[in-house]
């Protein structure tokens, strides 16, 4: 089934997810514009009901890996110091994950990839807690290869973060596909926001550059879940849901360099109203 006339919450990324994730409109919550970064505090209140929540009150197991991006609840190393760069304290457990907006497990990157911290968040804790200094980068003459500098765990890749997400969702598919209890798995993928890395798989098979090499790479996390449930017998009794949360960073530049357009016939982009 096609939805050929849905609309995002919002233009933008926090917002959305937000709206997903609870149902309401995102002007009714704590933030009215804009994305949080990756230091922002939760959006959501352990109180409030989201779809996780309300599917494990029906039975679920429920998970996630990938993009959060509303917010979490980071500790620092001084009191009454507010969550940065310098002052988080990787080593601390966060008093505010996935897993108390209703997720019973999470494995998530903080915000955006070109974002920092560079780290990925295993229920409460940072996975690898050998923190380092990543440089920024924005090499010319490419464009959508930006990342902010920042913290990152010594383990961290920006090109292999994609996969680890999704091989954690495949292996969560797999580990839960013969219980009798259903599950819930929300895969909110890195890409194809910057910064684009498309493996060396899609180098150059879109024709439409970087950017759309990089949704080759969604194309291909979409399938292997797809083919996963499939080959677990399970596809008849499994709803698959794809949505993106707001419009593509195609502006009218790229659309002159390559013959492809990323809204269809539909005029806009990301951050459009």
């Amino acid at each position: 089934m096609y939805f050929r006339d849905a609309h995002s919450e919002s233009s933008l990324s926090t917002p959305s997810r937000y709206g997903i994730m609870t149902g309401r409109y995102c002007f009714r919550g704590p933030l009215k514009k804009g994305v949080l970064n990756g230091y922002g505090a939760p959006l959501i209140e352990t109180t409030r009901p989201t779809i996780p929540s309300m599917l494990v009150s029906e039975g679920y197991q429920t998970a996630i890996f990938g993009k959060w991006h509303l917010g979490l609840g980071w500790q620092t190393s001084v009191s009454g110091k507010a969550p940065t760069n310098e002052t988080v304290a990787f080593d601390k457990s966060l008093t505010y994950s996935p897993n108390d907006a209703g997720f019973e497990e999470s494995y998530v990157l903080p915000a955006s990839l070109d974002m920092p911290p560079y780290v990925f968040v295993s229920n409460h804790s940072v996975e690898d807690q050998n923190i380092v200094d990543v440089a920024g980068a924005d090499p010319p003459p490419y464009r959508g290869h930006l990342w902010r500098a920042g913290k990152a765990s010594e383990s961290f890749s920006f090109e292999s973060c994609l996969q680890n997400l999704t091989d954690k969702g495949l292996d969560y598919i797999r580990a839960h596909s013969d219980v009798d209890k259903p599950f819930f798995v929300y895969m909110p993928l890195t890409a194809p926001h910057t910064p684009w890395l498309p493996t060396s798989q899609f180098k150059g098979g879109s024709n439409a550059g970087d950017y759309g090499d990089f949704v080759l790479n969604v194309d291909e996390v979409v399938g292997k879940v797809t083919a996963l449930l499939d080959s677990l017998h399970i596809s008849d009794n499994t709803i698959v849901i794809f949505a993106s949360d707001n419009g593509a960073d195609w502006n009218p530049s790229d659309k002159k360099t390559y013959p492809h357009l990323s809204n269809f016939i539909w005029r806009g982009r990301k951050s459009d109203i």
